[in-house]
């Protein structure tokens, strides 16, 4: 009897704590409301940086790379804010900035509830950056002088290497040169066309002149 007592005791505490438990870690419409609140202030910032690689510490040779650093803005104590494809990256007030995102990443972030007993690890929201991809050979020297040739863009993904580059450069290069010097030769045929219309012009207002001079003379020798 005073076993079956003692179980009835046990499963009722079991019951009665748990019971206790949800109640604490209960998450209303109104909690998450205001969770959402936070979460909706939360943004990022980036910022690139172009760094020389070597393959090796005694390699001479270097390799431009591109990475991205994130900076959380209006972080909240109440939030968990993490990268989806790295939970062990997160942002915090300690930490707002993370490093080495890659060129062109798509980087997500979750934010998640970090109040104790209180909607603690639900998902709130999710926000992506879209880092753009930054063109390394938009800072050669051959950009600097023909900064339109279409390779030379500050951003965009155009997947090529230094060899391809070089090709289609010097491609653009010879076209750009001959369509200069269409340019000049047009520029000065038309030149020869307009010296030769003003000289005609000049000479016609000359002719005219004399014979109104001409008339002038007989008009006042009738007189």
């Amino acid at each position: 009897m005073f076993k079956k007592i003692c179980k009835l005791f046990l499963i009722f505490s079991f019951f009665f704590l748990s019971s206790n438990v949800s109640a604490l870690t209960e998450c209303s419409s109104s909690d998450m409301k205001n969770l959402a609140e936070l979460a909706k202030n939360v943004s990022f910032k980036y910022e690139k940086e172009v760094l020389d690689i070597k393959l090796t510490e005694d390699d001479e040779d270097t390799f431009k790379e591109v990475y991205y650093k994130i900076t959380a803005l209006n972080l909240n104590d109440s939030l968990k804010v993490k990268v989806k494809s790295d939970e062990e990256l997160v942002f915090t007030n300690e930490t707002p900035t993370i490093n080495d995102f890659f060129n062109g990443e798509r980087v997500v972030i979750q934010i998640y509830a970090n109040t104790p007993n209180l909607c603690s690890g639900n998902l709130i929201t999710t926000k992506v950056v879209e880092l753009p991809f930054y063109n390394i050979f938009s800072e050669r020297e051959e950009c600097k002088t023909y900064p339109d040739f279409k390779y030379c863009k500050e951003f965009g993904d155009f997947s090529l290497d230094e060899e391809t580059f070089l090709e289609e450069f010097d491609k653009y290069k010879k076209s750009s040169t001959k369509t200069d010097d269409n340019i000049k030769e047009n520029v000065k045929k038309y030149g020869i066309y307009a010296s030769i219309l003003i000289i005609l012009a000049i000479i016609i207002l000359l002719v005219a002149t004399f014979k109104k001079n001409k008339k002038l003379k007989v008009k006042e020798k009738e007189l």
